[in-house]
């Protein structure tokens, strides 16, 4: 399986799975993009993907995704997603993977993850409960993203929130920060392997949308200089021509 994998780092440098994407999620893109505006040439990652994606299933990449037999359901969850469709009308088992709370209680015994509880309007204790000390929250949707349905809260505006449409889940807010830009690290595996990573930087409580920064091994844990050049890149994603082909929703 091809997945996203976002992590946080606390002020203690400790490391945090947030959630992970599955399907053809990004990451290869947008690391090509910063890899290209670090060293002025192609960072070679797609023609990776497809040597990994031929020695496990002689097929490119792009023929393993749609061969998929859950494919047009994964089109339509993700489109959903973005509110911009209706939910499958009996989605494939595999799609069970995209809920963040399933990914929770499957992943916490293996990796340090943020501690999470499902949203409870009708427990207005569960916070003190399951989160005693924690003042600042992250409210997400178990199946979303791109931060749709997002939301960072204090308590008290968590205890007084009523149950936004559809299902959420509750995590503790981390200060996940570096000079001063909100950060989150998004990695990407295929098969087993690791293939890329890239920072995202924000000058909001959350990262998503943010600057995208090329990460390199080092001594030091921090941007390499405080003076950063920012391109802005139109163009439609790598992961979303593989995904839709020639019929890209027109919002992407």
């Amino acid at each position: 399986m091809y997945i996203g994998i976002d992590f946080l780092i606390d002020r203690g440098k400790e490391l945090y799975l947030s959630e992970i994407n599955t399907g053809a999620p990004a990451g290869a893109f947008e690391y090509d993009l910063v890899y290209r505006q670090q060293f002025e040439k192609p960072s070679g990652i797609f023609e990776r993907i497809d040597r990994i994606s031929k020695d496990n299933f002689s097929l490119d990449f792009k023929d393993y995704i749609r061969s998929l037999p859950y494919i047009d359901d994964l089109k339509r969850l993700k489109i959903w997603m973005d509110g911009r469709g209706a939910f499958p009308e009996k989605p494939a088992p595999e799609l069970k993977l995209e809920d963040k709370w399933i990914q929770y209680k499957l992943l916490s015994p293996l990796i340090n993850m943020l501690p999470t509880e499902l949203f409870d309007e009708n427990n207005k204790d569960f916070l003190e409960t399951c989160f005693p000390g924690v003042r600042k929250f992250v409210i997400k949707r178990r199946l979303g993203r791109n931060g749709r349905g997002l939301r960072v809260l204090d308590k008290d505006a968590v205890n007084n929130l009523e149950n936004p449409a559809g299902s959420h889940i509750v995590q503790p807010w981390i200060d996940s920060s570096v000079s001063g830009f909100t950060m989150s690290i998004r990695a990407s595996a295929f098969c087993g392997e690791y293939i890329c990573m890239f920072a995202s930087l924000s000058s909001r409580e959350v990262s998503n949308h943010g600057y995208r920064f090329y990460i390199e091994p080092g001594e030091k844990f921090g941007l390499s200089s405080e003076k950063v050049k920012v391109n802005e890149v139109v163009k439609k994603s790598w992961e979303a021509e593989i995904l839709f082909g020639d019929n890209i929703p027109p919002y992407l």
